[in-house]
């Protein structure tokens, strides 16, 4: 024992003689005070380099040097603040190398830093709490941004991270709800967990394609980003990394997933659909052309159209088409009534046969049986989609006296084209009143057209890519909206005839709406 115990005393006295001697060359001097910074001295040999561990002065514009007293500052941690509300601005020279961690937190009136490039490290938590700094430029030597570095800058608006850096780490932009732009460089390959929870204003992201790895919950909270494109390169994603939560007035959470974009052999693909997350493909290699389903008398039917078959996206078309409704005939009664018992008349819908029977009333006085009326057709709801002679319209206002409809889509296999005063629709009268969005987009057959007296409007891309469309002609003397490019792409020579009460209006309605300065309003 007393052996073991003299082996042990030996040991320590030589590891204390080791240690010892690495320090031999190292002293640090006492805290010293200069125009309000407390910085303290380190000797390593013959040379001294100071660090700023505080700041006790009053000044708003704080400029921090590179040497005091003829010494070097290599770093500064100003977390030792008496009053960190007064500073506004602060300047850091050419020189200094570190920002420590928690350096700035909490410097709630800082609206401006600037940051020297020779700077190759923020610490943790160095701008947390800096609720009016609105921009930040991030010095080129950084390689890593780190834990919550600007957690909570609720001013902060927009932000470049520099082309060295590799990695930005978790909660580093939590609580920035103003940041709307975040340029990332084409050297990151990871993002941390909860990176831009509550990044509300956040609307745009482009993710480069160095990046491999996507933490853990990174956008909750992102309320105004809708949709994603994750790169190739991404091969790692984690748990509700895409999913935002949102409270409403009764404190309860509304989750809700970013749509994502990406190739179909990427691994963002099979990601969405485990989480069931809506994909896109960037490019639809797979396209194929889907049969129209014909609605029947209770059943919705589909438009003929076509969707991609990686992401099952639809390309064209695929609107639903809703149920009919049925119509009756006018009946025929099988039990007649008497003056004491009533009778029962049945009816058949004209288009499925399906029977439906109804009771009549006993005779009244005179023993005379009155004529059964015929029952009401269904009522079109709005937005029900209607097929007459080939081209489909949509139901804009529903009404058995007033209802409106808009030419949503026209048959392309004739070269002229009449846009009718009305429709009938089970039965009832519609007006048209209105041209949809790309109702004859890229129709390569239609040559004139005439548009009818009760249109108002004529939508966006109505026309767009009528190569052979000559003649249009404009009966109607109450339009008053016409939508971009209604017109881009129709013949160079095409004449556009109006009412001529309404020429000088038109010709400023029409102006610049796709067509070519060739292209003639006339009367």
């Amino acid at each position: 024992m007393r052996k073991l115990k003299w082996l042990f005393m030996f040991l320590f006295c030589f590891m204390a003689v080791l240690t010892g001697s690495d320090r031999s060359n190292v002293k640090a001097e006492n805290a010293v005070t200069e125009d309000g910074l407390v910085y303290t001295n380190s000797y390593i040999g013959d040379e001294t380099k100071s660090r700023i561990i505080g700041y006790q002065g009053t000044a708003e514009n704080l400029i921090i040097p590179s040497e005091i007293d003829g010494k070097k500052i290599v770093s500064i941690d100003l977390r030792n603040n008496l009053h960190p509300e007064i500073v506004k601005s602060i300047t850091i020279s050419e020189g200094i190398n570190s920002i420590g961690s928690y350096c700035f937190t909490d410097f709630s009136n800082l609206n401006r830093v600037a940051l020297p490039d020779t700077v190759d490290y923020i610490g943790s938590f160095a701008f947390d709490g800096c609720g009016k700094l609105e921009t930040v430029k991030l010095p080129v030597n950084l390689t890593q941004v780190n834990v919550c570095t600007f957690q909570n800058c609720s001013s902060l608006k927009s932000i470049t991270i520099p082309n060295n850096v590799t990695e930005i780490c978790r909660d580093t932009f939590r609580g920035c709800s103003n940041l709307e732009q975040i340029n990332l460089p084409n050297s990151l390959i990871e993002i941390g967990d909860r990176l831009f929870v509550d990044c509300s204003s956040l609307k745009y992201l482009n993710l480069p394609e160095s990046l491999v790895c996507i933490g853990n919950e990174v956008f909750d909270g992102c309320i105004s980003l809708k949709k994603l494109i994750i790169p190739d390169s991404v091969t790692k994603i984690g748990m509700m990394a895409f999913c935002t939560s949102s409270e409403n007035n009764n404190g309860q959470y509304k989750f809700t997933y970013i749509d994502l974009y990406g190739n179909p052999d990427s691994y963002v693909k099979t990601y969405a659909e485990h989480y069931s997350i809506n994909f896109c493909c960037l490019e639809h290699k797979n396209i194929v052309t889907d049969t129209e389903i014909p609605a029947t008398c209770t059943e919705n039917g589909t438009a003929a159209g076509s969707h991609c078959t990686d992401c099952k996206t639809t390309i064209t078309g695929r609107e639903t088409i809703p149920a009919k409704g049925h119509i009756w005939d006018n009946g025929t009664i099988i039990m007649p009534p008497s003056a004491e018992s009533t009778g029962i008349i049945i009816y058949h819908c004209t288009a499925c046969g399906i029977p439906k029977t109804e009771t009549l009333p006993p005779l009244g006085q005179t023993g005379t049986n009155p004529t059964p009326e015929k029952p009401t057709p269904d009522l079109p709801k709005k937005g029900s989609l209607c097929r007459i002679s080939g081209s489909r319209y949509k139901v804009t206002k529903s009404g058995r006296t007033n209802g409106t409809v808009a030419l949503a889509a026209a048959k392309s296999s004739k070269s002229s084209f009449v846009v009718p005063n009305t429709v009938e629709i089970q039965g009832i009268t519609f007006k048209v009143t209105s041209i949809a969005k790309g109702a004859f987009k890229n129709n390569k057959k239609l040559k004139t057209v005439t548009i009818s007296s009760h249109v108002t409007s004529i939508g966006a891309d109505a026309f767009n890519g009528c190569k052979n469309l000559k003649t249009i002609t404009i009966k109607s003397k109450n339009l008053t909206a016409v939508g971009k490019n209604a017109f881009k792409g129709i013949k160079s020579n095409a004449k556009i005839k109006v009412p001529s009460k309404k020429l000088k209006h038109y010709q400023k309605l029409l102006k610049k709406k796709g067509q070519k300065s060739t292209v003639k309003i006339t009367a």
